[in-house]
């Protein structure tokens, strides 16, 4: 099994994804490897920055995570592009989506930083 760290641009948010062996023989090892399998586990603030038509990160899994943080009480906000692919364009969408990772980190700052 291989495995990959990927770091979200918030760094407070790191995903460890798992790729494992094809075919139904690999399903299990997948499914332990993909995000939503360690939603018990964040206690971290978590900002979903998402396009909807995002080819890499399913919008899907994305929102699957979000509401397995929320109804825990972890603080979390999804964000939505629609017609976007992973990498948000536009100028008013990357504005936007500035604007509100600003928000995020000022009510949220990240553990030891000065304020």
């Amino acid at each position: 099994m291989r495995q990959t760290t990927r770091m979200s641009c918030l760094p407070a948010l790191a995903l460890v994804m798992f790729t494992a062996g094809s075919g139904v023989a690999g399903a299990p090892q997948r499914q332990a490897g993909r995000p939503l399998a360690h939603a018990g586990n964040v206690r971290t603030p978590t900002l979903f920055v998402h396009g909807e038509a995002d080819q890499r990160v399913p919008y899907e899994e994305g929102e699957q995570m979000y509401f397995a943080l929320k109804p825990r009480g972890i603080p979390a906000r999804m964000i939505q592009y629609a017609g976007q692919p992973h990498s948000i364009g536009g100028h008013w969408n990357n504005v936007h989506r500035m604007m509100h990772e600003l928000e995020w980190w000022r009510t949220y700052p990240r553990a030891g930083a000065v304020a």
